[in-house]
This record gives structure tokens, C-alpha cells and sequence, in this order.
């Protein structure tokens, strides 16, 4: 499965836009790394204080949602992040999960960012829930590839968004968050992965949504995933 997923990516990134071999390389070999990172179980042991923890939600006992800040003036990449109930285990620990649900993969120099993490296992609401998100990427790079997100239609507990890639930079393992607040506080949260997105190009995306939409204010994120 694991060495189809990789042929896969090394197709799309050969047909990929006017970039150099390099580049093409350099990508196949980030989504490869991550590919076989997701197979291994993790768990942060020693957080990163240059990332604050704004806030750590359990909502529709199906999704956690985080909220985070980059303290520092450069971008944050690649993040690990570790959520659970203290004293309680954790919920994404273990290995073969996307990569997506164990790293943040990007927040802006100074910036905010929300991360959502799904289960389909029902998540304990006892105890604290807590996130911990481990160091960044050694030489971030100087600011992130733009991607726009609109909400297109909501129907019921699926929230249909509108994804589009202007940069020259195409995305794989694109994640795009839905959560509702009401009252300031996350009631319901959802998460998808775009497996590719290439340069000026636009899809839609469908994403279930754990909790209540109803009354609530919807958000819809996607971080850009591949930065060079």
C-alpha cells in the first residue's frame, strides 16, 4: 500500500508545473518522509515553547480542536503535535493515522493557526483534554505559498469548502480544517486532506463535521502543506 501511495505522488509531482528537477525532487522526497513517518506511532515529550497552546477543545466527542500561536518572527513548519486527556492517554499516538492528524504543518511567522484532530472512535470528555506541540523545521522557509478557502454549502453535518492553489508552489497532503465557535468557544469541528492541488488550480472538497453547526460561526482553514 505504502509503495503505491509513493508511486503515486512520483507521478503527480513528474507532471507537475515548470519546476526544476531539483524542486521535483526535493518535493517527492517530503511527501515520501511523511508517508512513512505517519506509519510510526508518536508522542511529543518535551514542548516547544516557541508555539503557544491558545486553547484545547473536545467537541461532538469525535474531534479535538487546537488552537495555536507562533510566538516566533519566522514561519513554523512541520510541528508534531500530541493530544489527549491528562491523566487520561492520549488520542492519536498511535502509528498508521495521516499525517495530518499527528503535525501542524505550517503556521505563519507570528501567526495563529487552528488544527483539528478526528477520530471515529467516541473521545472521552472526562479530564482535561491537552496538546503539545513538539520543534519546528530547522530553516523554515521565509513565509508561506498563499492558499484560499471559501465555504460553499453546509448540509447538515457536512460542510462543503472551496479550495484554490494561486501560488507557483503545488500542495500535497493539503489540510483543510471546518470548526464552528459559538460564543467564542469550538462546538463542532471537521477536517479533509487534498492528496494534491497544483499550481492555479481549484477543487472542492467535502468535510464531516463532529458537534453542532446550529447558530454557530463556521471557519473554514487550509494551511499549505508543501512550502518550497
Amino acid at each position: 500500500m505504502l509503495a503505491f501511495a509513493l508511486a503515486l505522488v512520483t507521478l503527480a509531482l513528474l507532471l507537475g508545473g515548470c519546476t526544476t528537477t531539483q524542486q521535483k525532487s526535493a518535493r517527492a522526497k517530503v511527501v515520501a518522509n511523511r508517508l512513512l513517518a505517519a506509519r510510526k506511532p508518536l508522542l511529543v515529550k518535551r514542548a516547544n515553547p516557541s508555539v503557544g497552546i491558545l486553547r484545547t477543545t473536545i467537541v461532538g466527542r469525535r474531534a479535538v480542536v487546537v488552537r495555536l500561536r507562533n510566538r516566533r518572527p519566522q514561519v513554523a513548519e512541520d510541528l508534531p503535535i500530541t493530544v489527549g486527556i491528562r491523566h487520561g492517554g492520549y488520542f492519536n499516538r498511535r502509528g498508521d493515522l495521516d499525517y495530518l492528524e499527528t503535525h501542524v504543518s505550517a503556521i505563519a511567522a507570528g501567526g495563529e493557526a487552528t488544527w483539528v484532530f478526528t477520530s471515529t472512535r467516541r473521545i472521552g470528555a472526562r479530564g482535561t483534554p491537552f496538546a503539545r506541540v513538539g520543534g519546528s523545521a530547522a530553516k523554515p522557509p521565509a513565509a508561506l505559498p498563499e492558499v484560499r478557502v471559501s465555504v460553499v454549502a453546509v448540509r447538515g453535518a457536512t460542510v462543503t469548502a472551496r479550495v484554490t492553489n494561486p501560488s507557483d508552489i503545488p500542495q500535497y497532503g493539503l489540510g483543510v480544517f471546518a470548526y464552528a465557535t459559538r460564543g467564542g468557544r469550538p462546538v463542532a469541528a471537521g477536517r479533509a486532506v487534498i492528496r494534491h492541488l497544483g499550481t492555479g488550480a481549484a477543487t472542492s472538497v467535502r468535510i464531516p463535521v463532529a458537534g453542532s453547526l446550529r447558530g454557530a460561526a463556521l471557519h473554514v482553514d487550509a494551511a499549505p502543506s508543501t512550502l518550497r
